[in-house]
């Protein structure tokens, strides 16, 4: 199962390129849109897979607790990022795209998020390192 998930995430997060060329303001050939909806629905049932699989097949009460608190954190990184997220949207974003206050910001808790988890884990390689060579 471990499998699937992995090739269903990779195969989603593959085709970026295409989320790309949707969005460049060009005509998008028939073959890209069907694409990206079975790339939205990969990168979906991945995510969907990795939080209730640990549900399924590990009955567990405290390791079901540690999945919990696990999305539950995950959850609240997210939210600090919206928060931190402006909603000032740029003119060109505007004519050009469309995008609405509320889609910029959500972008931006993203982004804000992804930096959030990536200076944890850098800090955490760190710390590990530098542990270990005091031991």
């Amino acid at each position: 199962m471990k499998r699937i998930l992995s090739i269903l995430a990779l195969w989603g997060v593959s085709n970026i390129p295409n989320f790309a060329y949707a969005q460049g303001g060009e005509e998008v050939p028939g073959f890209v849109s069907v694409l990206i909806y079975l790339a939205y629905i990969a990168i979906g049932l991945a995510a969907l897979l990795a939080i209730f699989l640990p549900i399924v097949t590990n009955p567990d009460p405290k390791k079901l607790a540690k999945t919990g608190i696990g999305v539950l954190v995950l959850g609240v990184i997210f939210l600090l990022g919206w928060a931190i997220a402006g909603s000032d949207v740029p003119a060109q974003l505007v004519e050009r795209f469309g995008v609405t206050a509320g889609a910029f910001k959500l972008y931006g808790g993203v982004i804000i998020t992804f930096y959030i988890l990536l200076a944890v884990a850098f800090l955490s390689i760190i710390l590990t390192e530098v542990l270990r060579t005091l031991r």
